[in-house]
């Protein structure tokens, strides 16, 4: 029999279940989607883009334009980059571009390396094969310097985009939780940063408390970010906008700054839930965080809106294990610390150092985020790739499935307040 209530697993797919009886439903936004027929792909990218991938349209950017980049995300994220490079090369082409004039930026970060594979996936064979596909590389020593932090250090960029005539970012608008929503300038910075930008970058602006899932309003960890990647030169952004479900709704292009404003408040619209007050128990799902460390980003939602001394549950359909380095820098944290590990992250940080200054900061910040979220709430991870004792190295209690989870915590919450929020990922709390 089906359960009242539901768990987004993936596009299409939901997971039912029944809350304990007792419990007071308080919040369960049952379909987000948009209610209108919803346009294709193709429709959407010809509606956004008609006007401006033309030679006409591309000249309010730049002059004259020998050399483009194409700045895309990594499979992290949900965009469909592949047709969406598919459209836009070939309206570069009907331009006058060559194929030796069009190159590809993987905006990685700090993020491992994609293998050939991957790539080949992420941005279609052809074009894989038929343009200058760069990884970023937050190392490298060819990083060429565009604009400064608020402390004075230097941020360089992938020389790719500093010698473009035009940089177009394709991305996603998702709820970050440090930056408010991710994609767009953040293609930029930290996309296409260097190690040590991101790395003082993220460490002075992380724990700001504007710096909150789905604001960007007051929050340095957005506002720095933003005259970077204006700095980079010339950019047209093509943002992707979901509902809640996780149906690609729209697509917003222009130039950077305003694309980015038109696409956060949309997002903030179709994403936006109102909940009157925290709640005893919040049940969510982290997709579409499904890869590694950006699991950890699902905790944003469920700590803001659960109770001091309250109960979380994030159900993770996770599509492959988080990695053993991870888990071992949640123990390791743990341990140096004396079990105190909030402790030793507000030593690090008023430091201006990270946790583990030889990891990547998305390790660094999966490790904080983690420990940080689950500090004033109890949480509970639901999933069957990960282990009771990885769980509890990150903080957290562990179930195989919501029954046996939700069983137990009835009976610490005979009577509880409940808030159920199908997809974490893709949901903003209006508090």
């Amino acid at each position: 029999m089906q359960g009242t209530y539901y768990l987004n697993a993936s596009r299409g797919r939901k997971v039912y279940f029944e809350v304990p009886s007792g419990w007071r439903v308080v919040a369960f936004p049952e379909s987000t989607a948009l209610e209108r027929i919803p346009l294709s792909l193709g429709d959407l990218l010809q509606k956004a883009l008609s006007d401006v991938l033309t030679r006409s349209g591309l000249s309010r950017f730049a002059g004259r334009i020998a050399r483009v980049t194409i700045v895309v995300d990594d499979n992290t994220r949900p965009t469909p980059v592949s047709p969406i490079l598919d459209f836009v090369i070939s309206r570069l082409e009907e331009s006058g571009l060559k194929s030796d004039q069009i190159s590809i930026v993987i905006a990685s970060g700090t993020h491992s390396s994609l293998s050939r594979e991957q790539v080949e996936a992420r941005l279609g064979k052809h074009n894989a094969s038929t343009f200058r596909v760069v990884q970023h590389d937050a190392v490298s020593n060819g990083l060429r310097t565009i604009a400064k932090l608020k402390d004075g250090h230097e941020v360089k960029i992938n020389p790719a985009v500093v010698e473009s005539d035009l940089t177009i970012t394709i991305s996603s608008i998702l709820p970050h939780p440090s930056a408010g929503f991710g994609g767009g300038p953040k293609m930029i910075m930290p996309g296409v940063a260097d190690f040590e930008s991101i790395r003082r970058h993220h460490i002075a602006n992380v724990l700001h408390p504007n710096a909150i899932l789905g604001n960007v309003v007051g929050n340095p960890f957005h506002e720095e970010i933003m005259p970077i990647a204006k700095a980079a030169g010339p950019v047209l952004s093509i943002n992707c906008i979901y509902d809640a479900e996780g149906g690609l709704v729209e697509v917003v292009a222009g130039e950077l700054e305003a694309a980015f404003r038109k696409s956060v408040n949309m997002a903030r619209s179709l994403l936006g839930r109102k909940l009157l007050s925290k709640v005893d128990v919040t049940i969510t799902s982290s997709f579409p965080h499904v890869k590694g460390p950006q699991v950890m980003k699902s905790f944003a939602l469920p700590s803001i809106t659960t109770k001091q001394g309250g109960i979380f549950f994030v159900f993770a359909p996770i599509t492959e294990r988080i990695p053993d380095d991870l888990m071992e820098g949640f123990a390791e944290v743990r341990e140096r610390s004396g079990n105190d590990p909030i402790s030793a992250i507000t030593k690090s940080l008023a430091a201006g150092l990270p946790l583990f200054p030889e990891r990547p900061m998305d390790f660094n910040m999966a490790v904080m985020g983690g420990v940080i979220r689950t500090a004033r709430c109890k949480a509970v991870l639901v999933s069957d790739l990960v282990s009771e004792r990885e769980a509890r190295l990150m903080g957290s209690g562990h179930a195989q499935t919501l029954e046996e989870g939700l069983a137990w915590a009835k009976k610490q919450f005979p009577d509880a307040e409940v808030a159920i929020f199908p997809t974490g990922g893709f949901t903003v709390p209006l508090l």
